[in-house]
């Protein structure tokens, strides 16, 4: 946590401008000047809340010196395909598996006594995956601007984030089943209060359990990371993503599968457990709102979080249809979305470290918005992230062409469909044009948020993520639907393929 600020003391205890502390006094003095200066011309006079950049204010609370800061990364093209091959490869194996899983999942016992759960798998997928990344991309960033550099800096980041994290898993698990139950009533379906008690208990026991486990996992790569001299922006999110999607469906199987005997005669167990979450739910809120960064995220970041849930629920909706007419298409849909989400998070997450510390070190990029929405500059500019953009692009084509084709080589379980230039072709233009549009909207929207008070790695993941897990399922479905009516030899349709 940031030492108390107190700008009206600066002039009684300024230090001499030659020493380091004195830079920093005077740095500080120039921050509240444009503080107030903001505060009079836009709040007028209302208290400003930083939202935006709270790292960047907190480097001036805690009065770093001038050691402790770390310059903005100077990293070749080399280094950084070098460093995300392995990651992505990783993160491709876990969502082919994970594809492959949720092909059989959609068959068990659980997903077929509670339909409901079909459309919360990419609900619940795209959640860990937006909790997961963006607890990444937050200490990524603290990583990259020198306050992980002790041991108390890193104890203090970890418990107080994995807080805010276990708070956000519980809360928007459960409104997530809600909206599920909400779309289900407008149906005119009827609901079973025991399995809805069941499927809200297995949401939430699930993410929370997760979170726990896969934010240490995240928190040992980082440390070894900055080890290893290696920049945890483009490590962290695809490895957190490898493991968290086919870990979150796994553990939702096997909670699904121990809980649903209990929803027909053991009630009051079941409450007990929900009963025990929201306990430490409330726990971890009053742990996270003791950190001043993760206070800000825990009383304004639920915007995006929710908002992006009711995005995926969108996305569950189509899936749930497309599985019913197209028998295998579950197995690419982890795959296109999970790719799509990786690519985007690294590419978010390192533009907002990137904003972090060129608030810290003065050299703020100070044109309009309007000039990062061109797709020219996104993707054929000589800047830093439009390099990034071409080989994130290019990355992704060859993932997705090498997973691709793993999923016909594999024995059964697999897609009931053989593999042809036709269905391949449609995949890798859904791919494409997927991307290419997340890493577009990224380019802007990372910096819209930033000029707008918001943290971007906070809310700018979700919004990409769950907008991915839109797109690549829509277009996933359009593919498919294109295919089996122009091409019906392909055999994709429910009444073709027994």
């Amino acid at each position: 946590m940031g030492i108390a600020f107190e700008p009206s003391g600066l002039s009684e205890e300024m230090e001499p401008i030659d020493s380091p502390m004195g830079e920093l006094e005077k740095t500080a003095e120039e921050m509240r000047i444009r503080i107030e200066s903001f505060s009079d011309t836009n709040i007028q006079g209302e208290d400003i809340e930083w939202i935006l950049a709270p790292l960047s204010i907190t480097i001036f609370k805690m009065k770093l010196s001038a050691r402790s800061g770390h310059p903005p990364r100077q990293e070749t093209l080399r280094a950084f395909v070098l460093q995300l091959m392995g990651p992505f490869l990783l993160a491709g194996l876990g969502l082919l598996c994970t594809g492959l899983v949720l092909d059989k999942a959609t068959s068990t016992h659980f997903f077929v006594k509670i339909p409901e759960a079909v459309i919360l798998v990419p609900v619940l997928l795209g959640l860990k995956g937006n909790l997961e990344m963006t607890f990444a991309a937050r200490l990524s960033t603290l990583a990259n601007v020198g306050l992980m550099d002790s041991r108390s800096q890193i104890g203090t980041a970890f418990l107080s984030n994995m807080a805010l994290i276990q708070v956000q898993a519980v809360v928007v698990s459960s409104l997530a089943v809600g909206t599920t139950l909400l779309l289900k009533g407008i149906h005119g379906d009827s609901v079973i209060w025991g399995d809805v008690l069941c499927l809200l208990c297995t949401c939430v026991s699930t993410s929370s359990l997760l979170s726990f486990a896969l934010g240490t996992l995240i928190l040992s790569i980082i440390l070894i990371a900055k080890k290893c001299k290696v920049d945890p922006d483009n490590i962290t999110t695809p490895i957190a993503a490898a493991l968290g999607d086919l870990s979150t469906l796994a553990m939702m199987m096997f909670m699904g599968g121990v809980l649903l005997p209990l929803s027909s005669s053991h009630l009051p167990l079941l409450l007990l457990l929900l009963l025990f979450f929201i306990s430490l739910a409330a726990l971890s809120a009053t742990i996270a709102a003791l950190n001043d960064l993760t206070r800000d995220v825990l009383v304004h970041g639920w915007y995006a979080v929710i908002g992006a849930m009711i995005i995926s629920c969108s996305s569950g909706e189509i899936l749930k249809k497309a599985v019913g007419l197209y028998p295998g298409i579950a197995v690419f849909q982890p795959l296109v979305n999970g790719i799509g989400g990786n690519i985007v998070a690294v590419q978010a997450s390192r533009i907002s470290t990137s904003l972090h510390q060129g608030s810290k070190l003065k050299s703020e990029d100070e044109r309009g918005i309007i000039h990062f929405c061109s797709p020219w500059r996104a993707f054929f500019s000589r800047e830093t992230d439009s390099s990034a953009a071409r080989v994130l692009l290019l990355l992704s084509l060859l993932s997705h062409s090498i997973f691709f084709s793993i999923i016909f080589i594999l024995p059964q379980p697999g897609p009931p469909y053989h593999f042809s230039f036709l269905l391949t072709t449609a995949y890798l233009i859904v791919a494409f044009i997927q991307v290419a549009t997340l890493l577009f909207l990224c380019q802007w929207i990372v910096r819209f948020f930033w000029r707008k008070r918001i943290d971007p790695d906070s809310s700018a993941i979700p919004v990409l993520t769950a907008t991915g897990d839109l797109l690549g399922s829509t277009l996933l479905t359009a593919s498919f639907w294109i295919l089996n009516n122009f091409f019906p030899f392909l055999n994709l349709g429910q009444e073709i393929v027994s």
